[in-house]
């Protein structure tokens, strides 16, 4: 099945159960759906929602990481933690 792409012509009406989806997520969760149900939307609407924050947050902090996969969130925060109290040579065993 190959993608539609939507132009900037269309609209997109989010269905009920991603808006209220959406509403939770303004909250802090973590979204589980099968593929297809609308989970890059649901991200995209909340990105949009919190873009301001997300801005603030990287000019002073100058990061931000997003991750689809909880235990890949955890094995780079690992990662970094490592490497930020370790130093660069020794988290790649150079």
């Amino acid at each position: 099945m190959e993608p539609k792409i939507i132009s900037e012509n269309e609209k997109f009406t989010p269905r009920a159960y991603q808006i209220d989806l959406f509403e939770r997520a303004i909250q802090n969760m973590i979204l589980y759906l099968p593929t297809g149900a609308g989970k890059t939307y649901i991200a995209v609407m909340l990105l949009k929602h919190l873009s301001h924050d997300v801005r603030k947050y990287v000019t002073l902090h100058g990061n931000i990481f997003f991750c689809d996969d909880l235990g890949l969130s955890s094995i780079t925060i690992i990662g970094i933690w490592h490497y930020v109290h370790n130093g660069f040579k020794s988290f790649f065993h150079i």
